[in-house]
């Protein structure tokens, strides 16, 4: 009776941890409520002199010498999320698989004389935190947002995130480009413009977000069409996905 009583405390744990699993990703997403907005107002555009000069200080070694900043402006936080939704079901049934694996095998009245339960267990252990860190990037990711500055000049684009600047493309890459643009509302789009392969067929990397999507096109078609094969980056396979340039 008392085993009954165990087996079914039991269950309503296991219960309770499997609901706190589906609903992990989407307390993530409820807690970007309370994640402050940041203190740096940026406007869509051609950047003010104080910013532009605040700019070219964050960028600097990464900026040729007479390198002209000719737009930024930020995301809209948590678009990437929703552009990437299908990660929160697949965080849930990766969290929910590994810690059943666990649990089973805890609850089973053979595991002592399972020679493989070593291998489930060390399975479940290193999956099951891998699967609540998914399950809680949505939080991350927002937060990053709110601290993401994008950055056209006329040679690259750049991505900085707390005072950390990165790559995006440059123009002379053979992974820059196409240039596909999706509308969601009336003022902004999501803008993908480069490639993580430079053989890959679609662009995979852009704005998520962004205001001013006709301006963007614009600069960047003009740079695209401007690129010849004579001016292409000549170590392609150093710069076939985009990374910082030390």
């Amino acid at each position: 009776m008392e085993e009954d009583k165990l087996d079914k405390s039991t269950k309503r744990i296991y219960l309770f941890i499997a609901l706190f699993i589906i609903a992990l990703p989407f307390l993530s997403i409820l807690a970007t409520k309370l994640v402050p907005p940041s203190s740096v107002e940026i406007v869509s555009g051609a950047p003010s002199a104080g910013l532009a000069l605040n700019l070219r200080e964050t960028l600097v070694g990464k900026l040729k010498p007479n390198e002209s900043i000719l737009w930024v402006g930020r995301p809209e936080p948590g678009r990437e999320t929703a552009v990437n939704w299908y990660v929160i079901p697949f965080a849930i049934v990766w969290t929910l698989f590994s810690f059943f694996i666990l649990s089973s095998d805890l609850v089973s009245p053979k595991r002592e004389a399972d020679p493989a339960r070593f291998f489930r267990w060390g399975f479940a252990l290193l999956f099951v935190p891998a699967g609540i860190f998914i399950s809680v990037l949505p939080f991350f990711t927002y937060g990053s947002a709110v601290e993401t500055i994008y950055v056209i000049t006329d040679a690259h684009v750049f991505r900085i995130i707390r005072d950390k600047p990165k790559v995006m493309t440059a123009f002379n890459w053979r992974a820059f480009g196409p240039i596909k643009v999706k509308p969601y509302s009336k003022e902004r789009s999501d803008i993908m413009f480069a490639r993580q392969y430079s053989d890959d067929k679609k662009p995979n990397i852009g704005f998520y977000g962004v205001e001013q999507a006709d301006r963007i096109t614009n600069i960047l078609q003009k740079y695209l069409k401007a690129r010849t094969k004579e001016n292409l980056d000549p170590d392609e396979n150093f710069h076939t996905r985009p990374v910082d340039m030390d």
